[in-house]
């Protein structure tokens, strides 16, 4: 718990001092509690004595009883679930947040995250009222009345909350932040996807060993994406795979998590497109993650994961990748958490990643769980004939509220390309609002993001910003669906390049979104190549007298939890050439839909 990370003690008598004063204190505080107070309480479990009050915020409000944590056991014949070891049954009352339908026993699995608001009939037990599986914050938390105090003035002793007992100790503080970072750094990133990382496992085996996995099948159509005027060039192409997980917990601290997914690519049909600038069909079974992880080492706020592993930041901007790494941590509060991490080829899964080996040294900074800020040094060594050694320096910040979303990206790139200097820098700033009478939307976003470019081609330095090779650039506000932060037809690196993007949103329900993007494109420096696109492209497709190269529509369908358990997307992105493209040229335009269904 924070209390036991944060002070340290030396000597006996220190330590006596710091236990009696850090009791006397924490007595005051719980004795001030009052029966019929509304309280919110971040929880930690503990085997032998069930659920412990890390801390405890007073509520102005009163509030429905509600839990947040993830399933524990499934009774399917009772229509109920265990969270934080309690029976919360469901009947044809409960409904999913922010959607009229109800929600079945057989929607939900073990090991998945949700939050739950209840109503307590005459009997004591617990009903569920309304159910979110979406966008459930990491930590536990119960939150509810206070129905009874026990009597004495002895830790700890236990708060009852209708029916539901906590108990309380020397560690429990009476604080508002939450204990998240743990959770956030040594979580599951399962799903790669658009549709977000699935949550939860459906079979276990004796509560140690968890199982879950999904099929998923794409549809990918690409039409006029050589941009060239007389063809009508199109491709369509097949992309079924499937992902299985497989997580093992030794103890409370101590995890294996591991990543199988099978791969395909077939290309159904083609028009007008040369056979070189066709993908070849693909079939591939790959381990995409395989690793240990063990945290709060020795009691210490220390933890490692070693092994390969998906090593991600927020917005994609950086990394999103699954690379061979050992990554240790040091978080010795709930603001902070410093991080180095070693990634290197073992068996990497894409050819070009054999000859780097990187260095990140970071430190997140968390004001509240919904504002942080992260600073970062990045160092490559390139054994490639290229010798491509750059070294970043950045800065990001992102902070949400219910109605307000705000990011911002900074990253200068020094080092070697080629034996040329590097001197070159990015950002990318925005924000996104939203009707704050309702979660539904509408939305509305507004980002502006910049890679430079070479101002002097001929001097010693080069100034084109270039992103990690990690990046995929992708973000999602409060749909249900990940989109492509540059467009979904260009998606371009960041690299001599100004990207203006405007979005619009609805959100009829907690499971069905719909969003609307627009892209405008401009070089940040006069050049005839155009590279890191999807476009089928040749280098010197553009005049190198304009910087119009463009701009670009994208429509955005998610719809999850279909049935508890199947998730569908639709995308359509345009993109419509400007000035800046030496021969005349028609739009390219992209359709994708994804299925994906999770056991």
């Amino acid at each position: 718990m924070k209390s036991k990370r944060s002070i340290v003690c030396r000597g006996c008598f220190l330590t006596a001092v710091c236990v009696v004063t850090f009791a006397t204190a924490s007595m005051a505080q719980a004795r001030s509690l009052r029966v019929g107070q509304t309280v919110s309480i971040s929880i930690d479990i503990d085997q032998r004595l069930g659920l412990v009050a890390d801390d405890i915020e007073l509520l102005s409000q009163p509030r429905r009883p509600s839990l947040r944590g993830a399933i524990e056991a499934l009774d399917e014949d009772r229509s109920a679930f265990k969270i934080l070891g309690h029976w919360i049954f469901i009947d044809d009352r409960s409904i999913r947040e922010f959607d009229g339908s109800t929600l079945g026993i057989s929607a939900l699995r073990v090991m998945q995250r949700l939050e739950v608001t209840c109503r307590i009939a005459s009997d004591g037990q617990w009903f569920a009222r309304t159910i979110t599986v979406t966008d459930v914050k990491p930590t536990d938390k119960v939150k509810g009345t206070i129905t009874s105090i026990p009597d004495g003035n002895q830790l700890p002793y236990r708060l009852g909350l209708q029916g539901l007992f906590i108990l309380m100790e020397q560690g429990t503080d009476f604080v508002s932040d939450e204990d998240f970072i743990v959770s956030e750094l040594f979580s599951d990133l399962k799903a790669d996807d658009v549709n977000g990382d699935a949550g939860g496992y459906g079979f276990n085996i004796a509560s140690k060993f968890f199982v879950s996995g999904s099929a998923r099948h794409i549809y990918r159509r690409e039409d006029r994406l050589t941009l060239e005027l007389p063809g009508e060039s199109q491709a369509g192409f097949s992309e079924p795979s499937a992902r299985l997980e497989f997580l093992g917990l030794a103890n409370d601290n101590i995890k294996f998590f591991s990543q199988l997914r099978f791969q395909g690519l077939y290309e159904l049909h083609s028009r007008d497109l040369s056979p070189e600038l066709l993908p070849p069909d693909v079939n591939r079974l790959q381990v995409r993650q395989a690793y240990l992880s063990v945290k709060d080492i020795g009691g210490l706020p220390v933890g490692v994961i070693v092994g390969k592993q998906r090593v991600r930041d927020p917005r994609e901007f950086m990394f999103d990748e699954y690379l061979d790494a050992v990554r240790s941590y040091f978080y010795p509060s709930n603001f902070v958490a410093i991080e180095a991490t070693l990634i290197g080829a073992v068996v990497p899964l894409k050819e070009r990643l054999e000859t780097w080996t990187d260095l990140l040294l970071q430190a997140r900074l968390y004001v509240s769980q919904d504002l942080q800020a992260r600073v970062y040094y990045l160092r490559r060594w390139d054994t490639d004939s290229r010798q491509r050694n750059p070294q970043y320096v950045g800065l990001s910040a992102d902070g949400e509220s219910k109605s307000l979303k705000g990011w911002f990206d900074l990253a200068m790139m020094t080092g070697e390309d080629k034996g040329e200097q590097q001197r070159a820098v990015a950002w990318d700033i925005g924000m996104a609002l939203r009707g704050d009478r309702a979660r539904q939307g509408p939305t509305l976003s507004l980002s502006l993001a910049r890679g430079s470019g070479d101002s002097d081609p001929d001097d010693e330095f080069s100034n084109r910003f270039r992103q990690t090779g990690y990046q995929d650039n992708s973000r999602r506000h409060w749909g249900v669906t990940n989109f492509q932060s540059y467009g979904e037809v260009l998606d371009p690196e960041l690299s001599n390049l100004y990207v203006l993007t405007i979005g619009v949103g609805v959100k009829p329900t907690n499971t069905i979104s719909l969003d609307g993007i627009f892209h405008s494109y401009r070089l940040d420096q006069p050049t005839d190549e155009l590279n890191n696109t999807d476009l089928l492209t040749p280098d010197a497709v553009l005049t190198g007298l304009h910087r119009d190269v463009g701009s670009e529509l994208d429509i955005i369908f998610g719809a999850r939890n279909i049935g508890g358990r199947l998730h569908a997307t639709y995308k359509w992105g345009v993109f419509f050439p400007g000035p800046a493209f030496a021969m005349p040229t028609q739009r390219a335009s992209i359709q994708r839909i994804e299925l994906r269904i999770d056991f």
